[in-house]
């Protein structure tokens, strides 16, 4: 039986390169396991912050969304920037 290393260095993400149908196989293993619910809860919390910061705007795509059925990118654009938080001037030491 051939093993290969699963190399988890952060933040370097998690990679298989093996065959797809191997897949499953490596998630018998502890750290592969463990690695990919670091992966997973790293990208959880990136997803729920930008969500947080931009709630407004997403608000107004859905509202859009529910009138109309579909909307233009332009339009998305639109209402991002139209709801960009400004961003705090740099502190001075």
């Amino acid at each position: 039986m051939q093993h290969r290393k699963f190399r988890t260095r952060r933040p370097s993400p998690l990679t298989y390169f093996g065959p797809s149908h191997r897949s499953r196989d490596f998630l018998r293993f502890a750290e592969v396991r463990e690695a990919a619910g670091i992966e997973l809860a790293e990208a959880e919390r990136i997803c729920r912050t930008l969500l947080e910061a931009h709630r407004s705007a997403f608000v107004a795509v859905a509202r859009r969304l529910l009138e109309h059925g579909s909307i233009e990118g332009r339009e998305v654009e639109r209402l991002l920037q139209s709801r960009r938080r400004p961003t705090a001037a740099p502190s001075e030491p």
